[in-house]
């Protein structure tokens, strides 16, 4: 008897193996991955060099943001960097860098630039409560076999991009802007997922199709914005008269 129930339980399990991949267990109406290059284009270049020189530190996310290692994450930190870069020549300024840390810069980088600039980028981002949709599966007597991991509802998103000048030896703020990101809610109807674990799961809903289009578009709105914002601050004529506490700070420090 015990045989037989064996048999039909292992019969059973091949039969529903055999109707759903291992890995995923519903899925809505197929949908292509849709991948934005973030890119921004300087809408034109100064004819002369600036008085000013610059370091650039790379961007980087404000401590604690756990997302930070997906896709469209990280190509929007990434490319971020690079058109800042541009963005910063096509103005005219005489760049060093960029560096990932500020150790990373040599004595006479710091003495010869007048100043630098950091790009810290600040997400918020947040499930409603009824879109997560993680349930553990149990299998024969009882025994846990997995979870469902599936995002159904909303997201909601938004932060800042926070530019700060210092000046590059002794690291004192000579200017702050931030650049509000306004808040989204943004519809996420993913597959439903059969995962081993917590991480596996958020691995799958991180390539879902349908949550890389919805997050790419969302984000490539906030990559403009934010770009276009930054371009009509950093204007030399504004950073310009920082080169006199640039004079004025090196001189009580010593340098």
């Amino acid at each position: 008897m015990k045989y037989i129930t064996l048999l039909l339980f292992s019969t059973l399990t091949i039969l529903l193996a055999s109707c759903f991949p291992s890995s995923l267990i519903t899925t809505p109406e197929p949908v292509i991955a849709k991948i934005i290059e973030y890119d921004f284009v300087p809408p034109s270049k100064a004819e002369e060099k600036t008085d000013l020189s610059l370091i650039i530190l790379n961007p980087e996310y404000a401590k604690g943001f756990e997302y930070e290692k997906q896709s469209m994450f990280v190509n929007f930190i990434d490319n971020m960097g690079v058109d800042f870069e541009e963005m910063l020549i096509a103005k005219g300024y005489s760049l060093r860098g960029p560096f990932d840390t500020y150790d990373e810069i040599v004595y006479a980088d710091k003495s010869e630039t007048d100043l630098m600039l950091k790009i810290e980028i600040d997400f918020s981002y947040e499930w409603a409560y009824d879109a997560i949709k993680d349930k553990p599966l149990y299998g024969y007597k009882g025994s846990l076999s997995g979870y469902s991991f599936q995002r159904d509802g909303n997201l909601s998103i938004g932060g800042k991009i926070n530019l700060t000048i210092k000046e590059s030896l002794t690291q004192e703020k000579l200017w702050v802007k931030s650049i509000k990101l306004d808040k989204k809610n943004v519809g996420i109807h993913t597959a439903r997922y059969r995962v081993q674990n917590k991480q596996e799961g958020m691995n799958a809903i991180a390539s879902d199709p349908q949550y890389v289009t919805v997050m790419y578009e969302a984000l490539d709105s906030y990559y403009q914005k934010a770009l276009k914002t930054a371009w009509n601050h950093l204007e030399p004529a504004e950073l310009e008269p920082l080169k006199t506490q640039v004079k004025d700070l090196r001189s009580k420090k010593g340098y």
